[in-house]
């Protein structure tokens, strides 16, 4: 079995070597090749991929649509919670993760281990993408209800 897996990878690799080769990496337009390669950086790096994003946020941006949100859906998928949270937090106004479904789930995931402070911040995020988002609303209404706020539990009940 392991034979037929190590048989398709050679294959699999000389199939890529060829195209590359037809494709001439080089000539392609530096933003493309930067995507690409911020998008190589996610899959094998996520937690360097965020420090580089962190760091150089314009250019990434201007890199194309969407690397954000993918960099966000990635950590939170491999359940690194507090580089994504960080994330956040780093680009702020950036603007850089655009899909407040995202948040969302980083925010649950951050209230599931405890972390109220981080789970509140990514429901505001989710908002300031949303303002209308009635899963933020809503996570920032129990997060206040249980941690005993209700003068601020209240104030999200009423925008439900």
């Amino acid at each position: 079995m392991n034979g037929d897996r190590d048989l398709h990878d050679v294959g699999l690799g000389k199939l890529i070597g060829e195209l590359e080769g037809r494709s001439a990496p080089g000539a392609l337009p530096a933003g493309l090749r930067l995507r690409q390669a911020f998008e190589r950086l996610v899959v094998a790096d996520p937690k360097s991929a965020a420090d580089v994003m962190a760091a150089h946020p314009g250019e990434i941006s201007q890199a194309g649509p969407g690397l954000g949100n993918m960099l966000a859906v990635t950590l939170v998928e491999r359940k690194m919670h507090k580089e994504a949270s960080h994330l956040l937090h780093a680009l702020g106004q950036a603007r850089l993760i655009s899909d407040a479904a995202i948040c969302i789930r980083l925010a649950k995931a951050l209230a599931q281990e405890g972390d109220s402070a981080g789970a509140a911040q990514a429901f505001r995020s989710a908002l300031a993408i949303d303002s209308n988002s009635g899963p933020a609303i809503r996570g920032l209404y129990d997060l206040a209800a249980r941690t005993g706020r209700p003068e601020e539990a209240s104030h999200w009940l009423t925008r439900l």
